[in-house]
């Protein structure tokens, strides 16, 4: 082999040399692939999440709509109603425990 095939063989090894560590370490490389099937896989991981919540929700909307006794349970949890014909008893205990969990 003589100096110019050495020559040829040496600039064809940097070339695809240069090639390699351009796909790797360029925009858009191979390193730039993995970042972005991170984010895609959290993504997924949070629709997903997203989806089942907007499922729960969707079911409570449903039972809102058609179940008075869901209402009725709804409404004496979370808004402190009370129903025709029922009487709230009040203890000293109790007060004492909504009080202090007031002033926090």
């Amino acid at each position: 082999m003589n100096k110019k095939h050495i020559f040829i063989i040496g600039v064809a090894v940097f070339l695809m040399l240069f090639m390699l560590l351009k796909i790797v370490f360029d925009d858009n490389g191979v390193l730039d692939l993995y970042e972005v099937r991170k984010k895609i896989n959290v993504i997924e991981a949070t629709n997903e999440k997203l989806r089942l919540e907007n499922k729960k929700l969707a079911t409570i909307i449903e039972r809102l709509k058609n179940d008075q006794k869901y209402v009725e349970d709804v409404a004496r949890k979370e808004l402190g109603m009370v129903g025709k014909d029922e009487i709230i008893f009040k203890f000293k205990n109790e007060v004492k425990k909504t009080k202090k969990a007031g002033k926090k």
